[in-house]
């Protein structure tokens, strides 16, 4: 396996802003500076067969390791692109389940659309502070009852998802302003990546 074995190059229209893996397919998200959200399918994993290698630390003799881009010729597919906000796209991410696809963009709306069609099934607008626009930071969906969005007046708004629209009410649930400035990241548990079986 090549140290660069890993490496790709994404065709992007525009700067990228921000990213999305989903939690359990091959499938990346990218926001854009231009507004547009792309979904990519990574390549599908290849069984290589190690019997006979040289390889010291392989104390089975055969075994057999999957690489997605062993053979060099695979390649990430375009599953959808769309221009998803009027400005740029700030924050992406997925259900715990990978079900649903949250975008965030400087048009104040918060998006939930199918991360495999790109289809929008359902999408707010983000509060105001002091009756001007309030940009999204960041976005987490906590679980698949409660979605986090962040602002560039450090408001922490919790979204509660229980009701038959994918983000319940219109309006937040409960609003916190814990910093004066802005939210640029927030820690994530390990628990909150996986979904159980």
């Amino acid at each position: 396996m090549s140290l660069y074995e890993n490496l790709c190059q994404l065709p992007l229209s525009s700067e990228l802003f921000c990213q999305a893996i989903h939690p359990s397919e091959p499938i990346v998200a990218v926001g854009l500076s231009s507004g547009h959200v792309q979904a990519f399918r990574l390549p599908a994993e290849e069984e290589e067969d190690n019997a006979g290698s040289d390889d010291d630390d392989d104390d089975e003799g055969d075994t057999t390791t999957l690489s997605a881009l062993s053979n060099g010729k695979s390649h990430i597919e375009t599953q959808w692109r769309t221009r998803r906000h009027k400005g740029s796209c700030r924050s992406l991410g997925f259900s715990p389940d990978g079900e649903v696809l949250y975008s965030a963009g400087t048009d104040t709306l918060l998006k939930a659309f199918s991360p495999l069609t790109g289809i929008v099934t359902s999408k707010l607008r983000i509060p105001t502070h002091n009756d001007l626009p309030d940009h999204p930071t960041l976005l987490h969906a906590l679980s698949p009852q409660t979605l986090l969005l962040a602002t560039d007046s450090s408001a922490l708004h919790l979204f509660d998802l229980r009701s038959s629209s994918k983000f319940g009410a219109a309006k937040p649930a409960a609003t916190h302003r814990p910093h004066d400035d802005y939210i640029s990241s927030s820690p994530r548990s390990s628990r909150s990546r996986r979904v159980p079986p």
